[in-house]
Order: C-alpha cells, then structure tokens, then sequence
C-alpha cells in the first residue's frame, strides 16, 4: 500500500471506525495516549499498545485488532461502520 493511500484514505477511515466501536471518551484517550507515550517509532505495535491500553478490555481489543488491523475485509468492515452514520 504506498504512503499517501494509507496516511490520507485509510487510516482516517480506520480511525472513525474504531472511534465508533470505542465510544467519543476512549478515542480521545486513545489519541492523547498515542502523543503522550515516548517513542522511537509509531509502528503496528504502538498503536495496538496504546489501544489496549487504552480501552483496558482485552475482548475488544482483539476484536478491534482482528476486524480492523488484521481482518481481509478491514476496508470494507471500516467502511459499512462509518456509513451507518449517515
């Protein structure tokens, strides 16, 4: 996937996503953990960290984890939740 599809398309979508899953609360704690935790590098690992530790519920952590980072259909799984909202 090359850079500009990923940081502009879907990470923004994969982000409302979560955020709709998580609840306004967790997601902006999730953000402000994400800026706060000193870091080399803010790869896959560090942004399921800081989501674990964030929402502090391994169950939905892995559902999370599976359905949006992992998942073959994680686009399209991200994309039927946001649309709900319209």
């Amino acid at each position: 996937m090359d850079r500009e599809l990923y940081v502009y398309y879907y990470a923004p979508l994969l982000f409302e996503a979560i955020r709709k899953e998580i609840g306004d609360k967790q997601m902006w704690s999730w953000l402000r953990n994400i800026l706060m935790t000193k870091t080399d590098f803010t790869n896959y690992d560090f942004l399921c960290s800081t989501l674990k530790e964030t929402i502090k519920d391994d169950k939905k952590f892995e559902e999370i984890k599976t359905k949006y980072f992992e998942g073959k259909n994680s686009i399209n799984d991200a994309v039927e939740l946001v649309k709900k909202e319209f």
